[in-house]
């Protein structure tokens, strides 16, 4: 595929991570360039001290971004840290981040732990990226209250839901809040996805370190083989939708 299509990435990572996967800024930068990736959002990973509400990690990105016009940054929030969370997303507003990353099992919350802070969250007009998984925590249907209840969020589900894949497919029709990446998922359940959802609710991920923007878009370009209008929609349009443009 050629490098002419704006092309953005809506999962990466920054920072080391408690599990010692990791990735650099430096590291995020050859991979735009060598993918011809025009845009990326980039979030703090796991780290083991990341500050009050990912305020350390976050404050990262923020200098990360301010570098590199590439970047779209978004801010990862803990909800069990409620005060913590609200102010963290208006000080990372003040800076220029475009969203929020949430991650029920990384630290173990549930829906009505968050509840408040989605609140403030719609109430800013941001997206969200959620991890999501048949696991404890971030099973999509557990979710779909949230997804309903707060419909000016645009909500990406992260790994659309991996072995829920069907559910998370199921939602995203439901909800058009809901939106879904693909990062990690295997290609049978990537072709399914396109089939059931269609490009129109699909957006690209690489979820660096842990896939690879080669390996991710290798998925696509061989389940979209003379498509180019699908890719554009995946790739380019709905990240623009998403995001309300691009920087």
């Amino acid at each position: 595929m050629g490098h002419e299509m704006i092309r953005v990435d809506m999962h990466l990572h920054l920072g080391k991570s408690i599990d010692g996967a990791e990735i650099s800024a430096s590291q995020i930068q050859a991979f735009l360039s060598e993918y011809g990736f025009s845009h990326a959002v980039v979030f703090p990973i796991d780290e083991p001290n990341p500050g009050p509400s990912y305020s350390r990690s976050n404050q990262k990105v923020a200098a990360f971004a301010k570098k590199d016009k590439r970047i779209i940054p978004f801010c990862r929030l803990n909800p069990h840290y409620l005060k913590e969370s609200c102010e963290e997303l208006q000080r990372t507003m003040r800076l220029g981040f475009r969203g929020v990353k949430l991650h029920p099992r990384s630290e173990s919350f549930y829906p009505h732990h968050a509840e408040d802070l989605f609140h403030a969250i719609e109430k800013a007009r941001l997206p969200v990226v959620i991890h999501t998984a048949h696991e404890h925590h971030s099973h999509p249907i557990l979710w779909e209250g949230i997804f309903l209840r707060h419909r000016k969020i645009s909500f990406i589900l992260a790994h659309a839901g991996k072995d829920a894949y069907r559910d998370a497919a199921a939602i995203a029709l439901k909800y058009p809040n809901v939106y879904l990446d693909s990062a990690t998922v295997s290609f049978r359940r990537t072709q399914y996805l396109i089939q059931k959802v269609g490009p129109g609710k699909l957006v690209f991920a690489s979820d660096s370190p842990y896939s690879h923007p080669a390996v991710e878009s290798l998925k696509y370009e061989l389940l979209l083989k003379g498509n180019p209008a699908a890719m554009k929609k995946i790739f380019e349009e709905n990240p623009k939708k998403i995001l309300g443009g691009l920087p």
